[in-house]
């Protein structure tokens, strides 16, 4: 297996799709979106089985920007501005290779890296979380939250606890009586 720099969004988006854990802020064409709009490098990694293994192919990804503040400096993060689309591998072990061998040659003393932000939805079952020795410190405390939503609005707040559906509630009301306003007003 091999870490590659991967300019093919055919092949990267077919590995996205084909995953389940995969999110949206995966897709290839973020790298265009981001670069485009706010000038942020794109570095995609990809760990890629070669020809030889009768399996060749993307076998996990890393999306990664070179995200320059005038603060922090220089940093990769993988894809500013969304929640999540860190590592995306079915296997630890890939998940594994990708951060230390992916990471390790961005990461050499001359790069001038101030952090490495992955946004992981889950935490990395990596047992070590240092890329190589003297590199960045590792950031990955974004934290989001998501709840499947299924069956009728009441069966909904039914799930939550008391104080959570009074607290809903509040917050309806408020909203209803600035409508009522702005209506009343025009």
């Amino acid at each position: 297996m091999e870490i590659k720099e991967v300019t093919d969004s055919a092949a990267w988006d077919r590995y996205v799709l084909q995953t389940p854990e995969s999110k949206y802020t995966h897709l290839f064409n973020w790298s265009r979106v981001i670069e485009e709009t706010y000038g942020h490098r794109p570095v995609y990694l990809a760990a890629v089985r070669p020809v030889q293994t009768g399996n060749p192919g993307i076998c996990g990804i890393l999306p990664l920007f070179r995200f320059k503040t005038l603060v922090n400096g220089l940093r990769l993060v993988s894809v500013p501005f969304f929640d999540t689309a860190g590592i995306l591998a079915r296997d630890p072990s890939i998940r594994n290779f990708l951060f230390k061998k992916g990471l390790e040659p961005l990461c050499g003393k001359n790069a001038g890296l101030s952090a490495i932000t992955l946004r992981q939805e889950g935490m990395l079952d990596i047992p070590d979380l240092t890329p190589m020795v003297g590199g960045p410190r590792i950031f990955s405390g974004k934290v989001g939250l998501s709840l499947p939503v299924s069956g009728s609005q009441q069966e909904m707040m039914g799930k939550f606890k008391s104080k959570l559906r009074s607290q809903i509630k509040k917050k309806r009301e408020k909203r209803a009586g600035l409508e009522n306003r702005k209506n009343r007003a025009a």
